[in-house]
């Protein structure tokens, strides 16, 4: 039998999840590994080497793993197999945990391969599935963590390669996601990657547009919290424990993004439903509302957004707005902090222009329009020198305004 290398910064990690996406190991170290969409269905091989074979089905028309069965040998014996109903290794070989009430993490300890499975059950079943190990191993294993093939799996690692086709309402509702991702690894003090980051965003953004179903974006989050723990290179008690940290901040993240989604997707239906009121309010009378009136029919929208702004940034999208009004909000009024943009929630915004107000809760620096894509940016603060300009200029205005009625009243009163 090979042995296996202790030294934990020779392990890479595989990530199989949503539509189903594969984020391949990567053949040496510090390599960017390649995502890829596989657009398949029936029974395929994830990985195979002497120690495991995962296969999965994924049904067609679902297009997600719907059933997982995982062998574990050793010395050409089959010491276990775990399958989607039945979670469980008796044999000393293997350290299975749960960090939370559905996920499973099975730990093989002779060769140190790393499993985890996580179930999502919305209106849909699916199954994510990562599995972490050394190089050694990998360079001697098979499968779509390998080599996923180019007959039924194509590479999406930018979303610069696919702004033509995107949905601005999908890449809103993913950003989402994305922005709860990012909150979450912060909050675990997890390594920020952007291009693991392009990888998230592009997979939900297919995932919804191809099935219209928000709650793929859950899968992003949990993709981008295990690779961030990963890039740790923690030791296998530091893992789990880490693993187990992150499982009620994975959860909240998830479900903050559900609440965002749903407002999103609420507002479009209003503004649909708004325009096609308007319109017919406009063929009966023109009284009521023309056309040319102001209003924000869709706003810039980022969390993560460029400094300086850029409309084509990776993170910019637009959406609709059904308050009709658009907004940037700060921690500061300097140009150069960062900002979010935005619709303006009902009653946030009542005049264009920026203040301090109080908004969820924390006192920011929000600027409100209320034109088609207005809101490019954080505006550039007043300076200094242009009030006192301007207070020095109202003031002389007003000593000769008090000059010019006192020699008014002394000539009335000579007269």
């Amino acid at each position: 039998m090979t042995t296996i290398s202790e030294n934990v910064t020779d392990k890479d990690i595989c990530h199989v999840y949503g539509d189903p996406h594969v984020i391949r190991f990567s053949q040496q170290p510090k390599v960017l590994q390649n995502q890829y969409w596989c657009k398949i269905s029936g029974v395929h091989r994830i990985l195979k080497n002497e120690y495991i074979e995962i296969i999965v089905l994924i049904p067609r028309r679902t297009w997600l793993i719907d059933e997982f069965i995982i062998m574990f040998f050793k010395d050409n014996e089959t010491l276990c197999t775990i399958n989607n109903n039945e979670q469980r290794c008796d044999s000393p070989e293997f350290k299975v945990t749960r960090p939370s009430l559905s996920q499973v993490d099975i730990l093989y300890l002779t060769p140190r391969i790393h499993i985890s499975i996580v179930p999502h059950q919305y209106e849909l079943q699916w199954y994510d599935i990562s599995v972490r190990m050394t190089y050694e191993l990998i360079q001697r294993s098979s499968g779509l963590c390998i080599i996923p093939s180019s007959e039924i799996c194509e590479i999406e690692n930018s979303i610069e390669q696919e702004k033509n086709n995107i949905n601005p309402l999908s890449k809103s509702i993913c950003m989402q996601y994305l922005a709860a991702s990012i909150q979450a690894s912060n909050e675990l003090g997890l390594f920020n990657d952007p291009d693991r980051y392009n990888n998230a965003l592009i997979a939900c953004i297919h995932d919804y547009q191809t099935t219209e179903n928000k709650n793929f974006g859950a899968s992003i989050v949990h993709m981008i919290i295990k690779y961030g723990i990963h890039r740790q290179q923690l030791e296998d008690l530091e893992f789990d424990l880490q693993t187990n940290k992150s499982m009620s901040i994975i959860s909240n993240a998830v479900i903050n993004a559900n609440v965002q989604a749903d407002i999103l997707l609420a507002m479009t239906t209003q503004t649909s439903v708004k325009d096609t009121t308007t319109e017919d309010v406009i063929t009966s009378t023109s009284t009521i509302r023309t056309t040319t009136e102001s209003t924000a029919d869709r706003c810039y929208f980022c969390s993560i957004c460029p400094q300086p702004f850029r409309p084509d940034g990776d993170y910019v999208s637009t959406t609709a707005s059904a308050t009709g009004w658009c907004v940037t909000k700060s921690t500061t009024n300097e140009s150069d902090s960062t900002y979010e943009l935005g619709v303006a929630y009902e009653g946030l915004c009542h005049n264009v222009g920026c203040s301090w107000t109080e908004a969820d809760g924390v006192l920011e620096w929000v600027c409100c329009c209320d034109q088609h894509l207005c809101n490019a940016g954080i505006p550039k603060p007043i300076s200094t020198t242009t009030m006192t300009g301007g207070v020095s200029t109202l003031k002389s205005t007003i000593v000769v305004l008090i000059s010019v009625l006192t020699m008014f009243v002394i000539t009335c009163k000579s007269i």
